[in-house]
């Protein structure tokens, strides 16, 4: 396992990245599936998604698997959160997508928090500076477990910041010490420095964790041809550049990104994407674009296979031994092991994203070059 290369965690709180992960199968898996020492080596924003439906009717008998109700669906995520938190790390739980109000379906959703998730677990609320008055299931919930997160966009940093902060700490009757801060810049990564961030803080060694979030990945994979494009990691080369660049004795400032995932969401089409493939190289995400299945040229997933060979050739593919996700693009080069669904080659790609990018703050010249030379030299297992 790659955390035999990675060794212990280090304490430096900097290091410790922060993906967004959306409430969603492939996610899910995707945290799962994460070696134990790269999940001490995380703190994920596990946003709530609202994509719910109420079911139509069936004429089965069987018991239906999936939620039936709102309060069920949020019950679901809620364990979720609980269950991909293991004992001495830490998560954030975030309900912005629901509306400022945390208010869905006439579920209370911080009201549900306070209720399914104990104190005592490490599943941190997360929300909106400017969303958090007139929230009192989140103020009875950061009474009960002394820690939040507060969001802040990008607007957000300026020479008022710490005023608006502490007028907020103040109503909920909280400590700096005790807050995380996470300053999502969304798809504009370059739009705020490491420098203006400090400065916006004043005071900000004294916060729990400082966090800079964002994203470069477009909403879907339509202005690629089929073939491999590369889009540039822009959110991770800016705050490399501003990590390099901060000054002896001020506060080093920690990652966060959307990992392969646009940062704006939108619920997934109706229609089936492309058989397509990304996968996180250090200065980019390449995207492997096939064809719709079925489409009208008669391809369907055995597109994968191909995609699978030309990744596995590539002398930035970080070996089958680096992550779950890249044994399984090892695996899928083969017809008789599969082709793998839409939601696995999801999985394969964030799991691979969220240890490449760990391997890459964790090496002092930003690089995954010498966690895919050890990867590359071990012994393939098996595929099952």
């Amino acid at each position: 396992m790659i955390d035999t290369f990675l060794g212990a965690p280090r304490e430096e709180d900097w290091r410790l990245y922060t993906p967004v992960i959306r409430a969603k199968a492939s996610e899910w898996k995707a945290l799962q599936l994460l070696t134990p020492g790269i999940r001490q080596r995380i703190s994920p924003i596990l946003e709530f998604v609202p994509d719910w439906d109420a079911p139509g009717a069936v004429t089965s008998v069987r018991k239906r698997r999936a939620p039936q109700t709102p309060h069920e669906y949020v019950a679901r995520m809620l364990r979720h959160a609980v269950e991909a938190t293991p004992h001495r790390t830490r998560s954030f739980i975030y309900f912005g997508l629901a509306g400022s109000a945390a208010r869905w379906k006439g579920v209370d959703l911080w009201a549900e928090y306070e209720a399914r998730v104990e104190p005592k677990t490490d599943v941190i609320p997360l929300a909106d500076l400017s969303s958090i008055e007139g929230q009192p299931g989140l103020t009875r919930s950061v009474a009960s477990r002394s820690q939040i997160g507060l969001r802040l966009r990008s607007e957000d940093i300026g020479p008022q910041s710490q005023r608006r902060i502490d007028t907020v700490l103040q109503l909920l009757g909280i400590p700096r010490q005790f807050v995380h801060v996470v300053v999502d810049l969304k798809d504009r990564p370059t739009s705020r420095s490491h420098e203006q961030v400090r400065s916006a803080l004043e005071h900000s060694r004294a916060f729990a964790s400082v966090v800079v979030l964002a994203g470069i990945f477009p909403l879907d994979l339509t202005q690629y041809q089929p073939g491999i494009a590369s889009e540039p990691r822009l959110d991770w080369t800016t705050w490399w550049q501003g990590h390099c660049a901060t000054p002896n004795g001020e506060r080093l400032l920690a990652l966060g990104d959307y990992t392969t995932q646009c940062a704006h969401y939108q619920p997934s089409p109706e229609v089936p994407g492309s058989v397509s493939l990304r996968y996180t190289v250090d200065d980019a995400v390449l995207i492997f674009r096939g064809r719709q299945s079925g489409s009208a040229g008669g391809l369907g997933h055995e597109q994968m296979h191909g995609h699978c060979r030309l990744l596995v050739n590539r002398p930035d593919y970080d070996g089958a031994a680096f992550s779950w996700g890249d044994h399984r693009i090892r695996c899928w080069t083969n017809p008789s092991n599969g082709t793998g669904n839409a939601v696995q080659w999801r999985t394969a790609s964030i799991t691979h994203h969220i240890t490449h990018v760990v391997t890459q703050v964790h090496d002092p010249t930003g690089s995954s070059a010498s966690a895919r030379s050890w990867a590359r030299g071990q012994e393939t297992t098996p595929c099952v």
